[in-house]
């Protein structure tokens, strides 16, 4: 299994209006419509105002790389441009085969219904 990590620094003030186009552009979901390969993604926050991270999981270094070449990717990133107070920084990362929690899950994308503050208490995610 193959991770990619995306930092993305967002304007100043921005960080809600991204998410919420990320969310409305459907990233995720496109990707996985496009990407057989494409595990499962989250899009995360920090205390850090202005930056977001994408936290991506692939079967093989062959599906993150068609997905970096996909012209779906390109069409988002110019939808989101806009955004971006500077470039994203990726990394990708392969797993050491030692984890706890995430690896019976690995063949199983889930998707959830609704964005994270929208979530009740014990979830809205369908399978």
């Amino acid at each position: 299994m193959i991770q990619t990590h995306l930092e993305i620094r967002v304007h100043q003030g921005q960080r809600e209006a991204a998410l919420a186009a990320f969310m409305a552009r459907r990233v995720f979901e496109e990707c996985a419509e496009v990407i057989s390969g494409f595990l499962g993604a989250e899009l995360l926050t920090t205390d850090d105002p202005d930056t977001l991270y994408v936290i991506a999981h692939w079967q093989s270094q062959a599906a993150a790389g068609a997905w970096m070449a996909s012209p779906v990717r390109d069409a988002q990133n110019a939808d989101l441009a806009r955004f971006l107070a500077s470039p994203p920084v990726g990394r990708q990362l392969q797993s050491s085969g030692y984890a706890l929690g995430i690896a019976q899950n690995a063949n199983r994308l889930t998707k959830i219904t609704k964005g994270p503050a929208h979530l009740p208490r014990g979830g809205a995610v369908t399978t």
